[in-house]
């Protein structure tokens, strides 16, 4: 992965997960990080950077604001050696479409499961789907599922993140592997499974010379460190948790306002963006 700064997306249509991607980053000890709108974005890719990344929100509201500047600027990113992690809404801007301004990115090959005829997603409910075209991208269930690969397995939610098809180009990095105590079904049981069971949930694409990672769930949410632990990981952030400096290694008093500071300005920013939580949409 090249060397820069990493890039998270926070301007128009994005929800607050935005946010647990600040904390695990930091967390990790990943301190060269910026939270931008779609300008930020290609100015900071402009300036160099090593990943961008795009979490959930609505889909239809971050497109238009990426395309077409945005959209050109991370494909450049990526074919030139850097990396996209795109979570949730982030995850379904690079699949095929024909649909503007989805059309205007259109970097993996990879297509969704969770789609159906118009008529299978009540207009009053965003939460069991939206419409798209002439069809519907369908929300079988939502909050806690287990995913895996191979004998491993660990568990994370998903808010409206894509169900992948098998790819014939990609890599299926995580699989859907079976719903929890706290799984919400949101279409019958049998159709839900054969829908989600076994098909892919996380997906690598190699883009030039650099990498995307198509996640449908939070694999950042900061109540599964378990998902966290693998996310820094594909994503080549080290896992260093870095205790906080005392006081007197910080420059006096003075600097015990950083924190708090900073926090203040994580939310205003997020205020700034029209943000919305997770789950609300």
């Amino acid at each position: 992965m090249l060397p820069g700064r990493i890039l998270v997306y926070a301007g128009r249509g994005s929800s607050h997960s935005w946010t647990w991607t600040a904390d695990l980053l930091e967390a990790r000890g990943a301190s060269d990080c910026e939270f931008v709108d779609a300008e930020g974005l290609v100015t900071g890719i402009g300036n160099g950077a090593s990943l961008v990344v795009v979490s959930g929100g609505d889909g239809f509201e971050i497109a238009a604001a990426l395309a077409p500047r945005a959209f050109n600027a991370i494909e450049r990113h990526v074919r030139q050696g850097g990396m996209y992690l795109g979570a949730c809404a982030g995850a379904y801007l690079p699949l095929p479409s024909r649909m503007e301004p989805f059309d205007r990115f259109n970097l993996s090959s990879t297509r969704i499961r969770n789609i159906g005829e118009l008529g299978e997603v009540p207009a009053h409910s965003p939460r069991e789907g939206v419409r798209y075209g002439s069809c519907s991208i369908i929300h079988p269930f939502r909050g806690e599922v287990e995913v895996g690969a191979g004998v491993g397995a660990f568990r994370a939610p998903v808010y409206g993140g894509p169900v992948f098809k098998e790819p014939e180009d990609d890599r299926v990095v995580l699989r859907y592997m079976s719903f929890t105590q706290r799984t919400i079904l949101q279409t019958d049981r049998r159709r839900a499974e054969e829908m989600v069971m076994g098909a892919p949930a996380v997906v690598s694409c190699r883009v030039g010379e650099g990498t995307m990672v198509l996640s449908g769930p939070h694999l950042e949410h900061p109540d599964y460190p378990e998902a966290n632990g693998f996310l820094t990981r594909i994503i080549q952030v080290p896992c260093v948790n870095r205790p906080r400096p005392a006081p007197s290694q910080r420059g006096g008093a003075a600097s015990e306002l950083d924190r708090p500071l900073a926090d203040r300005k994580v939310a205003v920013l997020g205020m700034e963006r029209e943000s919305f939580l997770v789950g609300g949409k």
